[in-house]
């Protein structure tokens, strides 16, 4: 057994009984414990509090650095990921993104998906990541040809990123009132995909299409992954809407929502209601904060839109939504990488500690310190279902990230100082690819 000594971990990582060790007012500004960390193999037997334990193995001392277990991205789309060289978005747009992107795929082949996926999940792997939830094209044109070279990825990255599928695309490719939906959703089950995705809109038939997409969810025993409400419209409410779908039809199994920006411009009494339906509904929400920075709120002069200029004037939010409501009323809320170097986000590179961060700081979670290592660790676990994952506890995976600060205020303060990766018993070399390879 190896005893990794001295490792400062965040408490809301550890077992429950370490928060007994953090009772000083200092807590609050750094709640870390230092502890000592048995392995044996690649799970983790042990956790005490140093000299409280008897763990007999070589010791290894990490120097109070900082410790993460590996982070967990419930929501990516590498399918889509590292084109942003070919089909760059010139004015960051929503709807320039989505013209870009569809552009974009008549250049998809095999290789070109199976080029951009592995390098995704080499630069997800050095940066510390263990599992990821990605969206796939699902349209009729390319879902084959995606679902083959996911499939070829999950198996060649088997033990060391868990990957899972949502087959995503409009809501009514799976609702119009036909047998066509359903047999497109069989197929892509047959094919890999764990989740139905979906992007609902506000339009007259929503509560009839989100009625038949919940049927054709519990028919094939599946949870639902949309994509909701990523607009700076206040009448935008599709998360409300689904929440009293889930309501309404008894759903069972989970439903997790991307997004959910325009909430946070809607009038405080409509947040309320909505926030209450979503609780009640047990609906998990992952927010996307870098690409929704990105995108939302751009001002345009109508003659320079369409020439793919620059934004007229300074964004006025941050086109996030309500992370301290929902964390205040027991939602469960993860943060996720979303896309990378594409039409939607031109930057990026998978790596969920620049996800954290950035999070912590565009939603000012300081006030929430010791549950931020949550959004991007246990949740995202908790919503992916890997109970080997998302924490510093005996039986979890010993996957984990260390870094050079010695407390939550050195780990911010320096964020992109490189990091040590441990896998099991020893520490593993994991490169970051070269752009070059992307040709």
């Amino acid at each position: 057994m190896i005893i990794y000594c001295n490792a400062k971990v965040p408490v809301t990582l550890l077992p429950e009984t370490f928060s007994k060790a953090c009772g000083s007012e200092a807590f609050l500004f750094d709640p870390a414990v230092t502890c000592d960390i048995g392995v044996s193999g690649d799970r983790i037997l042990a956790v005490a509090l140093p000299g409280e334990g008897e763990l007999q193995g070589k010791r290894v001392d990490l120097g109070g650095r900082m410790v993460f277990p590996g982070f967990v991205d419930a929501h990516t789309h590498i399918d889509k990921a590292y084109s942003w060289n070919r089909a760059p978005n010139r004015s960051c747009d929503f709807l320039e993104a989505g013209k870009r992107f569809e552009a974009d795929k008549s250049l998809w082949n095999e290789d070109d998906l199976y080029l951009r996926g592995n390098f995704s999940l080499r630069c997800a792997w050095a940066h510390g990541t263990v599992a990821m939830r990605t969206h796939l094209d699902a349209s009729d044109q390319v879902s084959d040809m995606v679902f083959s070279v996911y499939n070829r990825l999950r198996a060649e990255w088997a033990g060391r990123i868990s990957l899972q599928a949502v087959a995503l695309t409009r809501i009514d490719f799976f609702t119009e009132p036909s047998e066509d939906g359903r047999r497109r959703a069989e197929r892509l089950v047959d094919r890999g995909a764990e989740y139905i995705g979906a992007m609902p809109i506000m339009n007259p038939d929503l509560d009839q299409q989100l009625d038949r997409l919940m049927a054709l969810a519990k028919d094939l025993g599946l949870g639902l992954d949309l994509h909701v409400d990523e607009n700076n419209d206040p009448s935008a409410e599709c998360l409300r809407r689904t929440a009293q779908a889930v309501l309404r039809n008894e759903f069972p199994y989970p439903v997790a929502c991307g997004h959910c920006s325009s909430l946070a411009l809607q009038e405080p009494d409509r947040q309320r209601e909505t926030l209450a339906l979503v609780k009640s509904a047990g609906i998990k929400v992952i927010s996307l904060p870098m690409c929704n920075l990105f995108l939302q709120d751009r001002k345009f002069n109508g003659s320079e839109r369409e020439g793919g200029t620059t934004s007229t004037s300074t964004p006025l939010w941050r086109g996030v939504t309500l992370y301290h409501e929902m964390l205040e009323r027991g939602i469960t809320l993860a943060c996720a990488s979303d896309n990378v170097r594409d039409a939607y986000f031109a930057y990026g590179d998978y790596d969920m500690f620049e996800t954290y961060v950035q999070s912590l700081r565009i939603g000012q979670l300081e006030s929430r310190l010791a549950q931020s290592p949550q959004l991007v660790t246990s949740t995202p676990a908790e919503i992916m279902n890997l109970r080997d994952f998302g924490t510093v506890e005996p039986r979890k995976r010993a996957e984990l990230v260390v870094f050079p600060g010695r407390s939550f205020n050195e780990l911010l303060s320096r964020p992109f100082t490189p990091r040590q990766l441990i896998s099991g018993e020893e520490f593993r070399q994991a490169e970051l690819p070269d752009f070059s390879e992307l040709g």
